[in-house]
């Protein structure tokens, strides 16, 4: 008897939480990057980034996603923001861009943070998104 098995694969976090973002209806006409546009567009976007996590188990990796909400003024930003985190928290139990999200959670809540080279509004906050991992991805 042997302990193992075939590898177990984890989807891309942040590629399935932008693909998920994607679907929602309010979220329509939001650029949604994973890098830093340059130069920053003049319109609101979302960038999502990943900034660590850990295995919950044996198939399920908790990332830690920060999502960042930038616009050209501070009530745009915080709209998008709103919108984007209920969304985001929604997501528990559903697919994201073919990834199953169990669990949704909170690490770090909704913080103004404006850009510190550029100055343009910007919400951010942290949650760790659950996705199940497989065999093959």
């Amino acid at each position: 008897m042997t302990i193992g098995g075939d590898p177990i694969y984890f989807p891309d976090a942040v590629s399935s939480v932008i693909a998920y973002f994607r679907t929602i209806p309010a979220l329509t006409g939001t650029a949604i990057h994973q890098v830093e546009p340059n130069p920053l567009p003049t319109t609101p976007f979302i960038l999502v980034r990943r900034f660590g996590g850990h295995l919950r188990n044996v198939v399920t990796d908790d990332a830690y996603v920060t999502v960042e909400c930038w616009a050209t003024n501070a009530a745009t930003a915080h709209d998008t923001a709103r919108i984007a985190r209920a969304a985001l928290y929604a997501g528990a139990g559903h697919y994201m861009g073919g990834a199953w999200c169990s669990r949704v959670g909170e690490i770090g809540g909704l913080s103004w943070s404006p850009d510190l080279d550029t100055a343009h509004p910007r919400y951010l906050w942290t949650s760790s998104v659950s996705l199940r991992g497989g065999p093959a991805l």
